[in-house]
């Protein structure tokens, strides 16, 4: 007797550890699973996060570009305004200055005089002479206007230059 119940305790154990070997299989199968399932998940939430964080730096840098070029348009504009200002007041001022400096020199009678000496003269060296002392004479006087209209807008381009 003892025998047949040592046996059925046996099979008893013996198939006991085989329904649990079974269940266990069928339970874990499920769950194995399922865990790969959420590990595909969070890899693929993971790589979606890290994608979307690199638009957003993207984003930002774009972001803080236009907000830079935007600034420089503003900046160049106010520039570019200020120097046409300079630059119309520097003609007037040395269109008036020059005029005035060749009146008061007496050059408006004098420039045209010494060209009809060039164009007039008798010989060809004499033309040459002539045409040598009236170039170098306006040349003389543009380079003195150019210098005066340098010394006034040179402070405020300084002026501009400081301000950007």
């Amino acid at each position: 007797m003892e025998s047949i119940t040592k046996e059925i305790g046996s099979q008893a154990t013996k198939a006991r550890g085989e329904l649990v070997k079974e269940v266990s299989e069928n339970i874990q199968l499920p769950i194995n699973h399922a865990v790969r399932d959420m590990n595909q998940t969070l890899e693929s939430m993971k790589l979606e996060t890290e994608k979307q964080e690199n638009i957003r730096k993207q984003n930002q840098a774009l972001l803080e570009r236009n907000e830079e070029l935007a600034k420089r348009g503003a900046q160049f504009t106010v520039s570019a305004l200020a120097w046409v200002a300079v630059i119309a007041v520097g003609f007037i001022a040395t269109g008036f200055l020059g005029y005035g400096l060749m009146e008061a020199l007496g050059l408006t009678v004098s420039l045209p005089a010494m060209w009809e000496r060039v164009w007039g003269a008798q010989t060809w060296y004499g033309g040459l002479g002539w045409f040598a002392a009236t170039v170098g004479l306006t040349g003389s006087l543009i380079a003195l206007v150019g210098w005066a209209a340098y010394r006034l807008v040179k402070p405020v381009s300084d002026l501009l230059k400081h301000s950007d």
